[in-house]
């Protein structure tokens, strides 16, 4: 799985996901604060060229920027 788009100035940028594992369980906090239990992403990501597996998971991603003229 891939994606590309703009990295701004010029720049293409690539970010490709190399593992995807499922996640069965986990305890997460913010400000000490527990965030609950884990729960699909609904509805999808729809913020710049962003992707995400819809179940939780941990994924390995690898980003490319190439500078324009490269």
């Amino acid at each position: 799985m891939s994606t590309r788009g703009s990295a701004g100035g010029g720049r293409r940028e690539w970010y490709g996901a190399r593992d995807v594992r499922a996640l069965v369980d986990a305890t997460t906090s913010w400000d000490g604060r527990d965030l609950g239990p884990l729960a699909p992403v609904v509805p999808p990501v729809r913020f710049g060229f962003g992707s995400t597996p819809p179940a939780p998971s941990l994924v390995r991603v690898v980003s490319t920027v190439e500078a324009p003229d490269a």
